[in-house]
């Protein structure tokens, strides 16, 4: 068994005697586990400034000509056009239907070429 002496809330002391096992678990309730860091806050983030301060360093970071705007985020690519009758994304755009009703077809369609050597009779 250990012995320790303890301070209590009036200031008397008393003796508080423990097993070894008993002293290591309490004694082990304030040790940090491996990979944690105790982090302390002072300057800015104490306790007695910090109401006054961080609204203060807030504004003068809106003004600094130090600040840059971070770049936009990239846009994905569309997905590729597909056939509604079927899952094939070889789709070309042959003409254009306006809001009016107009229709406009481009110059050359891709299917004004020479006919293919077979034909699909599906």
């Amino acid at each position: 068994m250990v012995g320790r002496t303890l301070t209590s809330s009036l200031n008397r002391l008393k003796a508080l005697t423990l097993t070894g096992v008993e002293f290591i678990r309490r004694l082990r309730l304030h040790l940090l586990p491996r990979g944690f860091t105790k982090i302390r806050h002072y300057g800015l983030l104490g306790n007695n400034r910090r109401h006054r301060r961080v609204p203060q360093a807030r504004a003068a970071l809106v003004t600094s000509p130090l600040r840059f705007a971070p770049k936009p985020a990239p846009r994905p690519d569309p997905p590729p056009l597909t056939c509604p009758h079927c899952p094939g994304t070889d789709v070309r755009c042959i003409g254009r239907v306006e809001r009016s009703g107009k229709v406009s077809l481009f110059a050359r369609p891709w299917l004004a070429g020479p006919a293919p050597a077979y034909t699909d009779t599906s």
